[in-house]
């Protein structure tokens, strides 16, 4: 009968949480929840609450649907993720904007990968870890830590860690070394050739590693 989790703003403490514990102690002898998270409120630039009565007082609403219309909605989720929601949020364009920069960055890499695995099956022309490269064995150990680290970011609820960990791995790790490096192979070595066959077999376990990582902030 007991909830996972009780997910609520902070000023319920002395509300909600509180009045249903009370009621659960008395009758139940135990907490009618498992774990409680809480969260801050947003707030405009100027760190004042934006509430919907306050709504009309704006020249420009700070509302979903506005910054969806305007960045799309895997922005704005991607911007939500990046939050530390246990705290007061601000909301503003150039905070938005900026995470736009990230998710299009994201986007690049995917793409990067995907686009050069267009000869490439899986199934027969996977190359078993034993014969990978050097530089394709360093990025799936560099991506062996991120999942880990992602993972539990996400276990604790602490999916702006997990956003900070991930978008600095594509930016440096992916993006700035990796994705630069096998240029050279992908473009001019033999279609067959076990070298890039090697870096293959690792952009199609990088792509869908990440996109299993990127599903919990950008599916919700």
């Amino acid at each position: 009968w007991q909830a996972d989790m009780y997910f609520e703003g902070s000023d319920q403490h002395r509300g909600w949480f509180q009045s249903s514990l009370l009621l659960s102690l008395m009758g139940n002898g135990a907490a009618p929840y498992q774990t409680v998270l809480t969260h801050g409120f947003m707030v405009d630039a100027d760190r004042e609450k934006i509430s919907k009565s306050k709504q009309g007082a704006y020249e420009k609403p700070q509302t979903a649907e506005a910054y969806v219309k305007k960045y799309g909605a895997d922005v704005v989720r991607l911007w939500v993720a990046s939050q530390d929601f246990r705290n007061d949020i601000v909301v503003s364009e150039e905070r938005i904007q900026k995470v736009g920069e990230t998710y299009r960055g994201i986007r690049n890499a995917l793409r990067y990968q995907l686009s050069n695995l267009y000869d490439f099956d899986p199934a027969t022309q996977a190359v078993p870890d034993d014969q990978l490269t050097g530089l394709d064995r360093w990025i799936l150990s560099e991506f062996s830590r991120l999942e880990h680290d992602v993972a539990a970011a996400y276990s604790n609820c602490e999916f702006h860690v997990g956003y900070q960990r991930l978008s600095q791995f594509i930016a440096v790790e992916l993006s700035a070394v990796y994705h630069d490096v096998i240029k050279d192979r992908m473009y001019t070595d033999p279609a067959g050739s076990v070298r890039r066959r090697s870096t293959q077999t690792t952009l199609h376990r990088l792509v869908t590693g990440l996109c299993q990582m990127l599903s919990p902030v950008l599916a919700f």
